[in-house]
């Protein structure tokens, strides 16, 4: 009866029997490189496949939260820059000429109306379509068959198959 492995040796065989089955070894080639059991290595590919499909279904959901996060401070920004592109815009200008009698400066002051930067909305729609595809909100709507429209169907192909039959009949009588 072979030793029993202590845990540290039994992680690095796992380690390697993960590399060794991701590569497309047989549990035979993998028991003859590793030096342990086939049996050994059957069991531990069901260990580490129990681990891969465990930590696959915590990812996703660490995943979907962390791309969330991005989406909602891209919309916050987005939403930031929107309402500073709707704030009023002053202009100044200045103008310097030279007259006879020396220089002067002309200073104005305007202040134009600002509508808003259309494309932070587009900026904010995307991250709401990202958000309902996240969520799964974006699935297709489903309809309801009702029974009549059922028996409606069955009763045509009946009779068409009846016609069928009908007309295979005729088919055979006629060519005798």
């Amino acid at each position: 009866m072979a030793k029993p492995r202590s845990e540290s040796q039994r992680q690095r065989d796992r380690l390697k029997v993960s590399v060794l089955y991701l590569q497309g070894r047989t549990q035979w080639e993998i028991s003859e490189i590793v030096g342990i059991a086939q049996g050994t290595v059957s069991n531990d590919l069901k260990a580490i496949q129990k681990k891969w499909i465990a930590s696959s279904l915590v990812n996703i959901d660490k995943v979907k939260a962390e791309e969330l996060a991005k989406i909602d401070q891209l919309e916050r920004e987005a939403w930031e820059a929107w309402e500073k592109s709707k704030a009023d815009k002053t202009i100044k200008s200045k103008k310097q000429s030279n007259i006879s009698d020396g220089e002067r400066t002309e200073l104005s002051i305007r202040t134009e109306n600002m509508h808003g930067d259309p494309r932070y909305w587009q900026g904010i729609q995307w991250c709401i379509e990202k958000r309902i595809k996240i969520f799964g909100l974006d699935a297709p709507e489903k309809f309801e068959i009702f029974e009549d429209k059922i028996n409606t169907a069955n009763n045509k192909l009946k009779e068409y198959a009846r016609n069928l039959i009908q007309l295979d009949s005729t088919s055979k009588t006629v060519s005798e």
